[in-house]
């Protein structure tokens, strides 16, 4: 069974902050929690955070790490394949559609999809590297 959580990026600090997506009212939050392990020894103190994000920067863990940095990867991230299907080179962002993660290739890859797998390498996300978006194909 996969971890259910989901990032975003603060709207008042512009960090990327990680937990529970909450919708209040129009507004998404990311919630969370840390322990102080200073305070009340030896059970700390648990404190509850709550962070309004930016809607278009809030995506869902897949599940799945890259085999080749073990980094997580999340919806909105844009990825990187090699020598998949027999294409060789493929660059694309994740998404969920049709109960699944996949990954939507874009530049020259638009139109090509694909399950999201390990063997796929994060290499930035649709928010803060939209450099690597330019010039897309549509």
């Amino acid at each position: 069974m996969r971890e259910i959580k989901f990032r975003g990026k603060e709207m008042s600090s512009g960090e990327w902050v990680f937990g529970y997506a909450v919708k209040r009212g129009s507004e998404w939050w990311i919630d969370n929690e840390t322990t102080d392990w200073k305070s009340q020894p030896p059970l700390g103190v648990i404190q509850y955070h709550k962070h309004k994000v930016i809607e278009k920067s809030l995506g869902e863990f897949s599940g799945i790490k890259s085999n080749e940095n073990n980094l997580e990867m999340y919806e909105g991230d844009i990825v990187k394949g090699n020598d998949i299907a027999g294409i060789g080179r493929f660059i694309g962002i994740v998404s969920f559609a049709s109960g699944r993660f996949v990954v939507d290739g874009v530049k020259q890859y638009n139109g090509l999809r694909f399950d999201l797998n390990a063997l796929f390498k994060p290499i930035g996300n649709v928010i803060d590297n939209t450099d690597l978006l330019e010039n897309q194909i549509s």
